[in-house]
């Protein structure tokens, strides 16, 4: 028969954990979403045609909305503060129809907001002289 001993010591798991351990874990924890948001903001973009646009976003399951480019009623420009300083903005671009389009963090919003008003201009030109 064996003996059972009077008193057995445990260790501690919190000795195994070294203050360094915390601060990697407070680090690359949000290390991992942001990364995880940009994977994300890249696989999301909307392409402008002649005729059309479409939005597309997902990273596995793509998702992809389209509408006629004659429903453009009205293009804005936000600057956040972080964009200003950073060089990118946000575009709200007005639609007929059940979608808006909100673009956040675009690269040279001003550049698109022209871009989207001159094809808007172009567009009610075109359906002017149609109607004339």
């Amino acid at each position: 028969m064996s003996a059972q001993p009077n008193y057995v010591a445990k260790k501690s798991a919190w000795s195994a954990i070294r203050w360094w351990h915390i601060l990697f874990f407070f680090l690359i924890v949000p290390l991992i979403i942001m990364i995880c948001k940009i994977i994300i903001v890249k696989h999301k973009r909307i392409e402008f045609y002649d005729k059309k646009i479409v939005q597309k976003s997902g990273v596995f399951d793509v998702e992809k909305k389209t509408a006629v480019f004659t429903a453009v009623l009205a293009v804005w420009v936000e600057y956040p503060f972080w964009g200003r300083i950073l060089g990118y903005g946000n575009v709200k671009v007005e639609m007929v129809g059940p979608w808006d389009i909100d673009l956040n963090g675009v690269k040279k919003p001003k550049k698109l907001q022209r871009y989207l008003e001159g094809r808007i201009a172009n567009i009610r030109g075109m359906h002017q002289l149609l109607h004339n």
